[in-house]
């Protein structure tokens, strides 16, 4: 965002400083839980289309790279938009350090639990998925 004086569109949990860049967020889920990843691609191609915004660098967890990629690449379809796509590669880190014991969210809290989660997510039918990530 510093080097190209960009906003930044993310989730409420991610520590930005305020007043620093501007930022937009994501609405949360009533909840309190985490949006689907398809729900905010969505709405992050909403919130370019609105502002003009042509390119989107995107940044995200290890993990959720694979995911990331083909729902962004959906909502620019669905939206009938041609906004292009780079993921930033960001600092190295180990595997095991993207997940933490003390999370909320059962999936990740270790890598045996993300791929468990993740390989029904990635065999399950986008339709069914589709349906799910509203």
């Amino acid at each position: 965002s510093q080097k190209f004086e960009a906003p930044i569109f993310t989730q409420i949990c991610m520590p930005i400083i305020a007043g620093e860049f501007d930022v937009s967020y994501i609405a949360q889920s009533p909840d309190g839980s985490p949006p689907p990843t398809l729900r905010i691609c969505r709405e992050a191609v909403a919130w370019a289309r609105k502002r003009g915004i042509t390119v989107l660098w995107v940044v995200c967890a290890r993990p959720h790279r694979w995911r990331v990629k083909r729902d962004l690449q959906y909502a620019i379809r669905e939206a009938g938009s041609d906004i292009k796509i780079y993921y930033e590669g960001g600092r190295r880190v180990p595997y095991v350090e993207w997940f933490w014991t003390g999370s909320k969210l059962w999936y990740a809290r270790g890598p045996l639990r993300w791929h468990l989660r993740d390989t029904i997510l990635r065999l399950m039918p986008f339709a069914i998925y589709r349906h799910i990530a509203k």
